[in-house]
């Protein structure tokens, strides 16, 4: 493993926990204004926020964090854009 892959590595890890960190934050906040201050039952809230935050951690995991690992991994030349 040369250098630039292991930054690589090291930069998919701190977006991949940047990324948690944000959707455990949003669960939290999302219960504290439904829950607490609307009043909504927990299990309501719950479950639309295990379905937003899942929908918002595939695509910012597939865009974000993953990138164009897939093109990495077959040995494809990611520099150069396909014609």
């Amino acid at each position: 493993m040369d250098v630039q892959e292991s930054w690589s590595l090291e930069k998919m890890f701190v977006y991949y926990v940047v990324t948690y960190s944000t959707a455990y934050l949003l669960n939290f906040l999302a219960l504290v204004f439904f829950v607490d201050r609307l009043g909504y039952p927990h299990q309501l809230v719950q479950g639309f926020a295990v379905l937003a935050l899942g929908v918002m951690l595939f695509i910012v995991l597939r865009l974000w964090v993953l990138g164009n690992t897939r093109d990495r991994m077959v040995g494809k030349d990611v520099t150069q854009q396909s014609e």
